[in-house]
């Protein structure tokens, strides 16, 4: 794996060096990786790539243009772009983008994602709501290798278990009923930054608390505290980065009652406070 610090954000690479047989066995992948990137990145591609590319958004905001459409790549969702297909994907203005991203390759991986995109009625691309941090857990374990080569393996199990994953979201994301944890989403990404408990997560689904805690769990991975957690660092990471806002203002502005115990939880998830993340955006 590389790790790089530029001028547009941080990024982690893996681009481990499969043999064709191998690649064309396994489901594989020829680059994947992780970015957070500020206003500064975008990337244009006119004949688009030899290969698919998936986009996971974590926080903040990308934009994603085709020749047929422009999507907004928001938390929580999903990219497939097709092979051959001009794209440009970029951060939207003061919104720190964080995603993973891989460029799957090989036979077992294109039948895949091209049987998706048939049953999806897509041509060129197809962006859904899905949850993405259970994804991420995935990509987190790859990119922890420090040797890809020897552990090949684990890799196609791992690219294996995000394909079949994203062809099982991508089509109930696209049928008429909604799943509880799309409700749940929905309704922390619009009230964060307000004093709210379990029983009214659990409201906005009509379900019993414990039957909404079980369900999420189950869609997600998460707990719905840990994701309401999750949505509000996300947030005042951008307050903290883009505004001049004091640090008790943004902990106040995304639902935190105390500002210690936020700057406790901001370390825990970004290891550094909100103050040197802020002294840090300055030096970009």
């Amino acid at each position: 794996m590389e790790t790089r610090d530029l001028n547009y954000g941080s990024l982690r690479i893996s681009t481990p060096a499969f043999l064709p047989l191998e690649a064309d066995t396994f489901t594989a992948y020829s680059a994947l990786g992780w970015h957070e990137c500020n206003r500064l990145y975008g990337i244009s591609r006119p004949n688009g790539s030899d290969e698919f590319l998936l986009i996971f958004t974590v926080s903040g905001e990308g934009e994603l243009v085709t020749e047929e459409k422009t999507y907004t790549l928001s938390p929580s969702s999903v990219a497939i772009i097709m092979p051959n297909v001009m794209n440009e994907y970029r951060t939207k203005v003061d919104k720190l983008w964080e995603f993973y991203w891989m460029h799957p390759t090989g036979a077992a991986s294109e039948r895949i994602l091209r049987y998706l995109m048939q049953q999806l009625k897509a041509s060129q691309a197809a962006v859904a709501s899905m949850p993405v941090h259970v994804y991420g857990d995935i990509f987190e374990s790859i990119l922890a290798f420090e040797n890809e080569a020897q552990q090949k393996m684990k890799i196609f199990e791992y690219v294996s278990r995000i394909l079949c994953r994203l062809c099982r979201d991508m089509e109930e994301s696209h049928t008429p009923h909604r799943r509880v944890s799309e409700q749940v989403m929905d309704y922390i990404g619009a009230n964060y930054g307000k004093k709210i408990k379990i029983k009214d997560i659990a409201a906005s689904s009509y379900l019993s608390i414990q039957h909404m805690i079980k369900t999420f769990r189950e869609e997600t991975g998460y707990t719905p505290h840990a994701y309401l957690n999750h949505v509000r660092l996300s947030k005042a990471r951008e307050l903290i980065v883009f505004t001049e806002l004091p640090i008790s203002a943004v902990a106040d502005a995304v639902g935190f009652a105390q500002t210690s115990n936020f700057i406790v939880r901001y370390k825990e998830k970004y290891g550094v406070t909100p103050g040197d993340e802020r002294k840090k955006s300055l030096q970009i």
